[in-house]
């Protein structure tokens, strides 16, 4: 039960991860369209400054509290 369960799990997460890829290729391609026709710039600064080494270093312990926090939500309610 748990080997099917860690298959689950695995083909779950990696159905979400190709189709978050998929949508996120979607709307940058249909960002840099429009950004192309209004002649503005693109990327803009605070999307530079979103894609650092710190600001993903400071993301990582955010993301991964929020990930228990909505874990342990999801348990506390099936327990």
């Amino acid at each position: 039960m748990v080997k099917r369960g860690m298959k689950s799990e695995i083909a779950a997460l990696l159905v979400c991860i190709v189709v978050g890829f998929l949508v996120g290729l979607g709307g940058a391609r249909l960002t840099y369209e429009v950004a192309l026709e209004n002649n503005s710039d693109w990327p803009a600064f605070e999307m530079v400054s979103r894609a650092t080494t710190e600001a993903l270093l400071a993301g990582i312990p955010v993301a991964f509290s929020s990930g228990i926090g909505v874990a342990l939500s999801v348990l506390g309610n099936n327990t």
